[in-house]
Formats: structure tokens, C-alpha cells, sequence
């Protein structure tokens, strides 16, 4: 019989791979979307619950699942369910750190069963966004700029172009999606729980809900322009307020909110955004930094994970810098109250920079959620001359391995520079991260030692990851190495 190691104990237990968390009355209204899940992997186990989701503390720090994908129906994935699930996965060993990669499955019941039914792995080669940034990222785009009336760029081969456009992008844009060309979405801008401004700074329509959770474009003459987009698709809403906010009043067969509206209408397989106000930013926008900015190949869902694990170790820096800790409790009800204390510009300036780091990295830290499947995998074709893009790679990583005598693992985490910059600005600001793939138990953290043309750099070995603790400058040429043993967790 094999065992598995919890907080240093033997316990009968092994960690699981795959783990469909849902309440007992999901469970019974929608047992073909949980089934589907259970049935689309190996090794899965389903938890229970009776009225609140931290219930699943104990049973999942047995089994320990390297994904967890909460199904919720509408009405229970409202924004106190996404603090909860965060603090949740946090909590399910000792540490700082997330304990699995999660996401919740949600909307209609019908496109809810359509997301646990989605199989193929997507590859990202065309991308539609309302905000002109990440443009190199991708081999085809459509990017029409929120912050300008009439400017949009088209990218070709990973080359954009600027051209013009119509001022109102309201049907241009609708067109793109329901081409059923569109792999991914980005935006940014003004919005809310139930509908997108496409202009920023500028009149112009936009998207909102329609009836029975649908999609509809509305242009500045208030005509309506459906949305019906079949192909599977992501949305990074990186810069958008309140979009993945689910109203707690919500009515699956009602008009909805964003959420439903974009997985019933467009498509939708995954989701990434704010359920609250955004001022920060740091959870959106750094999504994107480790999907596409650094150029590792991490899936959409591996890349909010990351974003979360590197949000969390700036936010302990800063912690032990000021020699304070942090109250979370005050940003877990009404999705967004902060903005009215900290979001204002008055009370930003009057703080010092340091202290709205601070603030922005504690509030950033619950408020964003990934809709969808954790495991289904969603990549970007990359760019094959990457290297001489007008946003080249910074760096390039590797994770090495090999077995010791004893059965233990050596982990080598290699960071070589690519260009010279400072950390602060490299995609931007976010760490090296890799994952193992699997869950690991560490043996010894930092072990390594000088070797000829590197330089021993400390690093974050968790179970489940290994991130660079890096500051600073870096020049071409560098090479950071951080050494690790680790063995299988129950091995």
C-alpha cells in the first residue's frame, strides 16, 4: 500500500490528479456535468458540500488534487465564492502559497456541459482585442484601440500593421467573432457585470447581455447585433472592472451578466477577470505577462496560477519589508469597495508608492477568477523568429532533472538572459516560473552551488513550482541557476 506525506505525517491517502468540487444540490441538478468532468480524466475524485465550499478543506488536504475544478451553478458562483475558493486553495497545506491549479465551471447549464465536454487542445493563432498592446504576441490579430477613435492595427505573420477603422467598432467587431475564426480574446477598458464600452475615452458601442444570457452587440444608433460564435475561444478581460463578476440575484434563464452571456453566446472554454472594480491590475494584465510575454509555453489556465504565485511572493516581500501583516477580511464582501478608499486618485497620491503597492497587490489578490476547466489546455502558436521581434524573449528557461542514488530527484531551474534590462520591466515584472507537472515533495531548497558562467540565484521550491527570486538588473549573457532535491510526493 503506498502513502502519501501530509504536514509530516503518514496518512492512507495519495494525492489525486483531478478533483470536481460542487455543493450537494449541483451535484444533483447537474450530476451529467460533474460525471463529464470525472470521466474526462484519469485519476479524479469528487467532494462535497452541503452549503459552503471551505467545507472541502479537510478532504482536499488529503487528497491533494493538482487540479481542482469547482462546478457552481450561477447563483453560487458569485464573488464571495471566488475570495473563498481562493483562501481555500491556499490553505490546503502550510505555507504561502496556492496548493492547486483551479478554476470553477459555471454558466448555463447548457454551455457549462459544452466546457466540460471540450476536449481538443486549443492553439491560439488569432486574437481579437479592444486594447492595442501584445500585438507581436500573436500570428494574427485584430486590435482596435479603446483609447482612439478610428485606429486599429492588423497583424499579419506576428506583424501589425496600423490602419483605420470605423470610430463605432460596435458590428466590426461582432462580425470577428461570429466569423468563428477568433481563438482568443483581450480587452481592457470600462465595464461592468453586463456589458463592455469599446471606447475608452470616446463614445462608441458596445457589448452587453441580451435576453436569455446571449451576447449582443450595440451600436451608437442602439441597433443590436447578435453575437453567435461556435468555435472554442479564451478571454483575457486583463483591464476590464467587474466583467467576471457573477450578480449573487442571478438568474440562470434571465438576462444574466457578462459571464453567462460570453459561455452561452461566443464560445467561451475559458475566462479570465476581475470580479470587482480594477484599479491595480497586477492579477490581469499579469496573466498576460506569463501567457504570452514570456515566451515559456504555459497554458492559459498555467499562466493565472503563475501571475497568482507571483503576486503572492512581491505581496510577502513587501510584508516583511514593512514589518506588517496584511488583513484580507475587509476585500472579501461587495466586489470592489476598496475603490472607494484606495482607487481614488486623491487617496493614492496622498499614500506614497510604496504603501499603494502594497494595498494594490492585497486587493488584486481574491478579486480575479479563471472560468473554465483548469486542465483543458489552451497555448499560443509562437512565433518562430521570436528572437528578432520588436519584443523579444528576455530570457529563455529550463527545468533539468536527473535521479540521485537514493531515488531522489535533482532539480535544476537554468535562467539565461537573453537581453540586458531590469527585472521590474521583463514581461513586466514577473518572475521565471516552471512547473514540474506533477506534485513533488522537497527534500532541500538551494542547493546549489558556483558553477562556472552562472550564478547561484535563490528560489521559491514548492510542490508544485519553482520561481526565481530575481531584482535588479540583468545583462546579456547571465545565467541564473537555483538547484533543488525533491522527490514524488508519497515516494
Amino acid at each position: 500500500e503506498s502513502y502519501g506525506k501530509l504536514t509530516g505525517k503518514k496518512t492512507p491517502f495519495m494525492p489525486v490528479e483531478y478533483a470536481v468540487v460542487v455543493s450537494e444540490n449541483t451535484a444533483q441538478e447537474w450530476p451529467d456535468v460533474v460525471d463529464t468532468l470525472l470521466q474526462k480524466y484519469s485519476d479524479t475524485v469528487k467532494v462535497t458540500f452541503s452549503s459552503s465550499v471551505t467545507e472541502c478543506k479537510s478532504t482536499l488536504s488529503e487528497k491533494l488534487p493538482l487540479y481542482t475544478c469547482f462546478v457552481a451553478q450561477p447563483h453560487e458562483a458569485h464573488h464571495d465564492f471566488v475570495v473563498d475558493v481562493h483562501d481555500l486553495t491556499r490553505s490546503l497545506q502550510s505555507g504561502l502559497y496556492s496548493d492547486t491549479i483551479w478554476g470553477i465551471v459555471t454558466g448555463t447549464h447548457e454551455s457549462a456541459l459544452r466546457v466540460a465536454q471540450t476536449t481538443e487542445p486549443l492553439v491560439i493563432r488569432t486574437t481579437l482585442s479592444g486594447c492595442q498592446m501584445y500585438l507581436e504576441f500573436f500570428e494574427t490579430g485584430y486590435f482596435y484601440n479603446e483609447g482612439a477613435a478610428g485606429s486599429c492595427q492588423i497583424t499579419t505573420d506576428f506583424t501589425p500593421t496600423p490602419t483605420e477603422c470605423p470610430t463605432d467598432t460596435t458590428q466590426t467587431i461582432v462580425n470577428h467573432l461570429n466569423s468563428n475564426t477568433i481563438d482568443m480574446m483581450l480587452s481592457s477598458g470600462h465595464a461592468s457585470e453586463r456589458d463592455w464600452q469599446l471606447g475608452y475615452n470616446y463614445d462608441n458601442g458596445r457589448l452587453a447581455c441580451g435576453t436569455q444570457n446571449t451576447l449582443i452587440g450595440v451600436d451608437l444608433d442602439g441597433n443590436r447585433h447578435p453575437v453567435r460564435s461556435t468555435n472554442p475561444k479564451v478571454y483575457c478581460a486583463a483591464g476590464n472592472c467587474l466583467l467576471g463578476k457573477i450578480p449573487e440575484d442571478i438568474a440562470e434563464d434571465g438576462n444574466g451578466c457578462m459571464v453567462l452571456s460570453w459561455f452561452n453566446s461566443a464560445g467561451l472554454v475559458q475566462l479570465v477577470a476581475y470580479t470587482a472594480t480594477t484599479w491595480f491590475g497586477y492579477a490581469g494584465w499579469g496573466h498576460m505577462s506569463y501567457f504570452v510575454g514570456s515566451y515559456t509555453g504555459k497554458t492559459f489556465s498555467e499562466a493565472f496560477f503563475a501571475n497568482n504565485q507571483a503576486l503572492l511572493n512581491k505581496l510577502d516581500h513587501k510584508r516583511k519589508a514593512s514589518g506588517s501583516e496584511p488583513t484580507f477580511d475587509r476585500y472579501h464582501s461587495g466586489g470592489g469597495g476598496l475603490l472607494g478608499v484606495w482607487g481614488s486618485i486623491g487617496l493614492q497620491q496622498q499614500a506614497g508608492e510604496a504603501d499603494r503597492e502594497t494595498q494594490g497587490l492585497e486587493y488584486d489578490r481574491d478579486q480575479i477568477c479563471l472560468y473554465g476547466d483548469p486542465k483543458w489546455s489552451a497555448t499560443v502558436a509562437m512565433n518562430p523568429n521570436a528572437h528578432h521581434s520588436p519584443q523579444p524573449p528576455r530570457y529563455k528557461q529550463s527545468l533539468e532533472s536527473r535521479q540521485l542514488p537514493d531515488g531522489s530527484i535533482e532539480m535544476r531551474f537554468v535562467v539565461e538572459i537573453l537581453m540586458d534590462g531590469k527585472w521590474e520591466d521583463a514581461v513586466p515584472g514577473r518572475p521565471p516560473l516552471s512547473l514540474y507537472g506533477k506534485r513533488m515533495e522537497v527534500v532541500q531548497a538551494n542547493t546549489q552551488q558556483q558553477e562556472e558562467n552562472s550564478i547561484p540565484t535563490p528560489a521559491v521550491w514548492s510542490p508544485l513550482f519553482v520561481m526565481l527570486e530575481v531584482e535588479g538588473e540583468f545583462y546579456v549573457g547571465m545565467k541564473l541557476i537555483s538547484t533543488a532535491i525533491l522527490k514524488e510526493w508519497g515516494a
